[in-house]
This record gives structure tokens, C-alpha cells and sequence, in this order.
């Protein structure tokens, strides 16, 4: 039996990554029930940072993690981001949810600009003015290369000594006198 001080659930973007710094200081082990990483939503939905998000906690989590997009992992690779930006566009009806999405930028992006309807065709021609009426631009956005932050953070966590178990589904935890236990199916 294998014995570990942290068990990560998960080989998502956000369980390499918490798993890869906590390495670095105690015993982990990643579960990730598929055979391959990024299967589920770190593959397809984890490619762009800004903050369009409905919960504040995730745009809290969003605005704490911009500087970290633009470092190169442990192993100085190149940075698993870059600067792309992003405009929001709102027709006449849509211009309170703008003002509401403006309002959260003043907080997290100091970056932002409003654009009238003119400036937004300048920069996407296609846009019909009668159809546009503001738009936000976030110059400092970011374009996620998902790939890179999985498999950067697989390498991470393999030079901090952790491990990784692929295929590894758990289906049960328990706990006792001296510790926990997990049991599931697949290779783990």
C-alpha cells in the first residue's frame, strides 16, 4: 500500500496545478479517472481569462491568477498564455448588462476601455452600427494554451516528486484510526 500526506481527486488544470505546488513540500498522488488529462473541461473550456464570469468568486480567482499566466512554469517554458484581447458588444436592450460588466473591469481589469459604436467597427468591421450600441474592450485578456498549463503542471509535479495515476476512478473514500482510504476501479 502506497502512502501519501495529499490525494488529489482530479488531473484537471486545477488539480495539476494545486497538486504540482503542493509537491514541493509534502507526499502527493493525482487520481484522474480518464486515461488521458484535460478529458473533460480543462480540454475544451479552461482557453480564455476574463471577466465575463457570472460568480465573483471565480472572477476573484481569475484576476489572482493573471500574473501566474504570464510565468513560465518550474521549468521555464515559455509562459502557457498570452495577451488577446477581448471586446463585449451590446445591442441598445443589452446596454445596463455592459454598464454591470463595465463596473466589474473597474475592479479587476484597469485595462479596460468603453467603446461607442463607431470605435467597436473600427477594430471588428463586420459589426452593424445600427446593432451596436457600446462596447467594452479588455486590452489585456488572455489566451489559454490549455495543453501547455496540463502538461506543464504534469511536469511540475513529477520534478516535485509526485505522482500521477491515470485511469485511477475512485469510487469510495474512507477514514480510519490512523488515516483514510480510497478504493475505485481502473489501473489505480
Amino acid at each position: 500500500m502506497r502512502e501519501f500526506d495529499v490525494l488529489v481527486i482530479g488531473g484537471g488544470i486545477a488539480g495539476l496545478s494545486a497538486a504540482a505546488r503542493l509537491a514541493r513540500h509534502v507526499r502527493v498522488c493525482v487520481l484522474e479517472g480518464e486515461a488521458a488529462l484535460g478529458f473533460h473541461a480543462s480540454g475544451r473550456s479552461a482557453a480564455f481569462a476574463h471577466f465575463s464570469m457570472d460568480d465573483e468568486l471565480v472572477r476573484r480567482l481569475t484576476a489572482a491568477s493573471m500574473p501566474c499566466f504570464r510565468q513560465p512554469p518550474m521549468d521555464d517554458r515559455t509562459p502557457p498564455a498570452r495577451t488577446h484581447p477581448a471586446m463585449f458588444v451590446a445591442r441598445g436592450e443589452e446596454i445596463g448588462a455592459l454598464k454591470a460588466h463595465e463596473d466589474i473591469h473597474r475592479r479587476l481589469a484597469p485595462g479596460y476601455r468603453r467603446l461607442s459604436s463607431a470605435e467597436a467597427q473600427e477594430i471588428v468591421p463586420v459589426l452593424r452600427a445600427d446593432a451596436v450600441a457600446g462596447a467594452l474592450l479588455d486590452p489585456n485578456a488572455m489566451k489559454l494554451d490549455s495543453d501547455a498549463m496540463l502538461q506543464g503542471n504534469r511536469r511540475d509535479l513529477a520534478a516535485a516528486g509526485g505522482e500521477l495515476v491515470l485511469g485511477a476512478r475512485v469510487e469510495a473514500l474512507g477514514r480510519d484510526g490512523g488515516g483514510g482510504g480510497v478504493g475505485g476501479g481502473g489501473s489505480g
